[in-house]
């Protein structure tokens, strides 16, 4: 009896490492793939990080309220516009000791840095892709 129980107790152990090493070993690749994926490609951390932003206030609002569509495109507008902003903080080259908005012509998007350029067109893309599903959602609903 006594060997059998140890005998268990080993086996138990071993499995049980096993299992740790293999949901750390599963964890740490699922965090590298999304560590190369998203550190190499700015535009696509910009664009997840909007549809994130998107969809964790249509979707609640769309399950609770009727005006779903409503709701989207004034959300995507406000997106737009913050995503826009920070664009042309980072393109304004004029800063001032006091807060001041950056000047117009840095809101001018085609003018921008490529990569700079590059995340807002990710952003855009995202806007439009979320603005979609939530239209074609609206309709089949």
């Amino acid at each position: 009896m006594i060997f059998i129980s140890k005998a268990y107790r080993k086996v138990r152990g071993a499995l049980v490492r096993i299992y740790t090493v293999s949901k750390a070993a599963v964890g740490k690749t699922i965090s590298r793939f999304f560590y190369a994926l998203f550190h190499t490609r700015p535009g696509l951390k910009r664009g997840a990080l909007v549809l994130l932003l998107f969809a964790a206030v249509v979707v609640p609002f769309s399950v609770f309220s009727g005006q779903m569509l409503y709701v989207s495109g004034l959300w995507a507008l406000m997106l737009f516009a913050l995503f826009l902003g920070m664009g042309a903080e980072r393109a304004a080259i004029e800063w001032s000791p006091v807060f001041a908005l950056p000047p117009i012509s840095a809101f001018a998007f085609w003018r921008w840095h490529a990569l700079e350029k590059k995340r807002f067109l990710a952003v855009l893309t995202a806007l439009a892709v979320g603005a979609g599903c939530t239209a074609i959602a609206g309709i089949i609903i």
